[in-house]
């Protein structure tokens, strides 16, 4: 009897295993979004944020419904399983002349404003008329462009987009 007992335990514990690692493969290859990260192109520069803690930078090698391969460093090869990983982001670059228009766009709104409210103190007039007004902020609202376009273009239009996170 104390035999059967043992060898139930073990039969028991030996099944609690199977079961452990079942669902350990199921998560790994539903976890919400991770068939996203297949899709991305090998060569992509991307951004892995780790559960445990810590970031890498790198570029995409490749993906499988357990695992993900980084290229960070120099030629060094970082495989990541995907129940380590907490985000993954990939970085796009954008144009820098979008960029230096939505800066010249800034740049110019806010001379303008600034230009139409120093007026009397531009024209040297006391109380300069709506014309003087909208005059003073248009010159002054061109150079604010210029300083926004060049304030624009060496921030340059990256952005980045995250395709996987975690629950």
């Amino acid at each position: 009897m104390t035999v059967n007992r043992m060898l139930a335990k073990k039969l028991i514990g030996l099944a609690l295993l199977q079961t452990a690692a079942l669902f350990a493969q199921i998560e790994a290859s539903e976890l919400p979004g991770w068939q996203a990260v297949g899709k991305v192109r090998p060569g992509e520069a991307v951004r892995v944020v780790l559960k445990r803690g810590g970031a890498l930078e790198g570029v995409f090698e490749s993906w499988s419904a357990a695992s993900v391969s980084i290229v960070a460093g120099r030629a060094s090869i970082r495989i990541l399983q995907a129940a380590e990983v907490e985000e993954i982001s990939l970085r796009r670059t954008g144009g820098r002349l979008r960029a230096a228009g939505i800066g010249a766009g800034i740049g110019f709104g806010i001379a303008l404003g600034l230009g139409a409210a120093t007026a009397g103190t531009i024209t040297d007039r006391n109380n300069p008329s709506l014309g003087a007004r909208a005059d003073a902020g248009g010159r002054v609202g061109v150079v604010g462009a210029g300083i926004g376009a060049l304030i624009g273009a060496l921030a340059g239009g990256a952005s980045s987009k995250t395709i996987y996170r975690s629950r």
